[in-house]
């Protein structure tokens, strides 16, 4: 903060300074009276103008300097003026405007500096950096958090066998449409009045489906289009297949159309992974070799299921899903290195919170048919069940995953619910040992 100069006149000379802070360009008047005699060390920093009952500075150059005043009475007064290349008041106000929204960041003003410090994400910290980098005399100081609380996303996994038939039912036909999620864009070429259907157009009542009923107040809109907006006006995209997926799912079980294989659910923070393998490992032997000796390594065989899921501020979340199906070759292998069948897919999508997710195609009957040269195949966990049936042998059914990401947080709605299912759980167990007299 600059320090003004006193008006007082009498006294011996102050030994210690005043300190008054300048930018380049600044004018600043200090009120005093009586001036004998100003002297400045360095003239290139600053200049003075000493008036009728005040002097006058002005900042030229980045740069410090002493400077001593000589009152007509003898006293003698002594400051000390930095000039900084910008206004340091107003640096730190715009910075701290810009930056109010991260949380845990301070702008603070440190002498000739605006200093930035605190703790944020990786993310936060590329922000910063870009708006530091618009100001002179900007120290940024902020650093990565060790422990970053980031948001978590629940998965729920449904690994089902679907017949044909009931996938077209719900919209999914994998071979004849396309193979992942429908993709729209909704924009407006040309907007005009003298297109938007209005009660009041001629002939639109008994005409449209939805027209305003007789007696309607004039102007009002039908039920169908009052619902319409005049304009898309941003374009709009979306992506991603219907949450009601999973009622039909259900409905689909209950017909006999579907059979759930297995529903692993899954938890990791945004930007983690969650991992889920149905099936098993085997050991693979590399043989001795010379002075190096025999090892054993494990490989792991059946459904494998990777989702790195991130979330932004508004609950989208972007997820890579990897999914990978193996079975162990005996055809293909030897007793010590066994030969593996694999299928794999690598996919990036984005989607709504709750929004569900359908994959499919990584089993063909080609590979259920071996159930019958290799029996053992049939006792793998969720394949052997598939490979099993009837339907899925004769190409009448399809495996598919559905995977529905959800934000959780300690106040949502899925978790309310678990934590009340836990209570409920917890309840009818302690009954249960209470009435056998286990516990009192």
């Amino acid at each position: 903060m600059a320090a003004a100069a006193s008006g007082a006149q009498g006294g011996a000379a102050q030994d210690a300074g005043e300190i008054i802070i300048l930018y380049v360009g600044e004018v600043r008047t200090l009120p005093i009276t009586n001036i004998q005699r100003v002297a400045v060390g360095n003239g290139k920093v600053i200049t003075t103008t000493v008036l009728e009952k005040e002097m006058l500075l002005l900042a030229e150059s980045p740069g410090e300097t002493g400077m001593q005043v000589w009152h007509k009475d003898g006293a003698v007064r002594r400051y000390t003026v930095r000039v900084t290349l910008a206004n340091l008041g107003n640096t730190q106000q715009q910075l701290s405007r810009i930056l109010v929204s991260i949380p845990g960041i301070k702008v603070e003003r440190i002498g000739d500096y605006v200093v930035i410090t605190g703790a944020t994400t990786k993310l936060n910290l590329q922000r910063i950096a870009m708006a530091a980098g618009n100001f002179k005399q900007v120290l940024n100081m902020a650093r990565e958090e060790e422990v970053t609380m980031k948001k978590m996303v629940y998965l729920r996994v449904q690994i089902v066998e679907f017949k044909r038939a009931a996938l077209e039912n719900i919209g999914i036909k994998w071979a004849g449409l396309i193979t992942g999620p429908a993709f729209g864009f909704a924009w407006d070429v040309i907007t005009s009045g003298g297109f938007t259907a209005r009660q009041s157009d001629p002939g639109l009542a008994g005409s449209v489906p939805g027209a305003a009923a007789p007696g309607a107040p004039p102007g009002s809109q039908p039920p169908v289009l009052s619902s319409l907006p005049p304009r898309v006006s941003p374009p709009r995209a979306y992506l991603g297949i219907a949450t009601s997926i999973t009622s039909q799912i259900n409905l689909a079980v209950q017909q006999g159309d579907a059979y759930i294989l297995a529903t692993p659910e899954l938890s990791t923070r945004s930007g983690g992974e969650a991992k889920f393998l149905a099936g098993g490992q085997i050991p693979i032997v590399t043989p001795a070799s010379g002075l190096n000796p025999a090892t054993v390594n494990y490989k792991d065989y059946g459904i494998k299921l990777s989702i790195n899921p991130m979330a932004d501020d508004r609950n989208n979340i972007m997820a890579t899903i990897k999914t990978e199906l193996s079975t162990i070759d005996p055809a293909t292998g030897t007793p010590e290195q066994p030969g593996f069948l694999t299928r794999s897919t690598d996919s990036e999508i984005n989607v709504r919170n709750g929004e569900t997710i359908v994959l499919s195609g990584l089993v063909n009957t080609d590979l259920s048919n071996q159930v019958d040269k290799f029996p053992w195949l049939g006792d793998l966990p969720i394949l052997g069940a598939l490979f099993r049936s009837t339907n899925f042998r004769n190409n009448r059914s399809d495996l598919v995953i559905f995977v529905t990401p959800m934000i959780v947080d300690p106040n949502s709605t899925l978790t309310r619910e678990r934590i009340e299912k836990a209570k409920e759980i917890r309840e009818k167990f302690d009954g249960f040992l209470q009435k056998k007299g286990i516990v009192d």
